[in-house]
């Protein structure tokens, strides 16, 4: 064998990683219906975490400052330090903990599957970044403040680029993106981050990979370095918006009731607009993509539509991509869903077909779904609901035509 670089040999080593697969998806579809038709529990040499880890990164976000800020739309700038700190020290303990736990997996041979929602992996200042950031140098530092803390090792194990590609060529970033995303790259808002230097790196010399510095490249906009991201296999688990947001919006407004909550309709569209959304999903996919020279596994898109039509072919396909055993898993789920969840009764199998085949627009699909949504919301709950189905759209669609089928 030639002689190369560590950093040449990055790619090599991924088979030699911890075998790790975290399921991203609507919090409910993905965990109440994805990983029972899997069946973790005795799938072999797989550490179920599904009752551990359904809360990975949901600690953040539950709590009550997060939500109240969520609500008034109010950007962490204006945060109290106590609340930040509350804030990041929440991401610290969910995330030592999985970290935890996936090491003991790698330790034991075994593989470590975990599930998470895509806007609890968001860095609470990018979450609510403006469209135009008028000092990026405070915003950069807002950012850095909410990051986690990860264990210097994966720096060595999956070094920082000497000549990452989004600097060399960063017109790339640019094709098919949002507007916001572009003008953010251009300015500098988005770019190559390094932090928290390994204090076995030793001073300033040597390349960054020597140094043992973790990076946060344009498409990570979680609190978790690209480092670390980069042992993981990503499942994306989406659903056309018309269904999970429904979902979303009627287990969110059955939540506020329940706890006599009294908010305006702006305030609803904030909270349901923090969760109603593919945005930050079709960023991870994007970011996954690009690391793809770095050896990082190509993400899979998951479209549970599909699912509901071909359970076993697309249960078959998603065990194969992931050395998971089909003998075990149970497609047969599939059916008692059917039964149960609204958004996956039998009379919505003809309108996946439909979706599937292109013959039903998005106006057609809220016509005949906008009845159901006044009569669980009421009229003002159910325009907003529209508002964002229609918003989310354009990220939906980018995903489902790079779906796994």
């Amino acid at each position: 064998m030639s002689s190369h670089s560590h950093e040449e040999k990055v790619p090599e080593q991924t088979p030699t990683l911890p075998n790790r697969i975290l399921l991203v998806g609507p919090p409910i579809i993905a965990h109440d219906f994805v990983f029972p038709m899997l069946n973790l529990p005795q799938q072999p040499n797989v550490i179920e975490v599904q009752a551990k880890f359904y809360s990975f990164l949901r600690r953040a976000h539950s709590k009550t400052i997060y939500r109240a800020h969520v609500k008034s739309n109010t950007s962490p700038e204006s945060w109290t330090y106590d609340e930040k700190q509350s804030i990041k020290a929440a991401f610290q303990h969910d995330f030592d903990k999985l970290d935890n736990h996936a090491v003991k997996a790698e330790a034991s041979g075994k593989t470590l599957v975990a599930h998470t929602v895509s806007t609890w992996l968001v860095n609470p200042a990018a979450q609510f970044r403006k469209p135009y950031v008028a000092n990026p140098e405070s915003q950069r530092a807002l950012e850095a403040f909410f990051r986690v803390d990860v264990p210097r090792e994966y720096a060595h194990r999956h070094p920082v680029p000497e000549h990452p590609f989004w600097l060399v060529n960063p017109a790339s970033l640019l094709e098919n993106r949002p507007a916001r995303v572009g003008s953010a790259i251009r300015s500098g808002q988005l770019d190559a981050y390094r932090i928290n230097p390994s204090e076995g790196g030793g001073g300033g010399g040597g390349s960054a990979s020597q140094r043992g510095f973790f990076s946060f490249s344009p498409f990570n906009e979680t609190v978790i370095a690209d480092q670390y991201l980069r042992t993981w296999r990503m499942v994306l688990v989406i659903q056309h918006p018309v269904f999970s947001f429904y979902e979303v919006a009627r287990t969110r407004i059955v939540q506020l009731a329940l706890q006599k909550a009294t908010i305006n309709a702006w305030e609803l569209q904030n909270i349901l607009g923090a969760e109603t959304t593919f945005r930050w999903t079709r960023m991870l996919y994007d970011f996954c993509v690009s690391q793809s020279t770095s050896g990082m596994a190509a993400p899979l898109i998951v479209d549970i539509g599909d699912v509901v039509r071909s359970p076993e072919e697309m249960l078959a396909r998603l065990c194969r991509e992931l050395g998971l055993d089909y003998g075990v898993a149970k497609p047969r789920v599939c059916d008692a869903h059917l039964e149960t969840d609204r958004t996956l009764h039998p009379s919505r199998l003809a309108v996946y077909d439909l979706i599937r085949e292109g013959k039903i627009g998005l106006d057609d699909l809220i016509a005949g779904e906008s009845q159901r949504w006044v009569r669980d919301f009421g009229p003002r709950p159910a325009r907003i609901t529209e508002t964002l189905v229609r918003e989310g759209m354009s990220d939906y669609e980018y995903l489902y035509a790079r779906r796994m089928q």
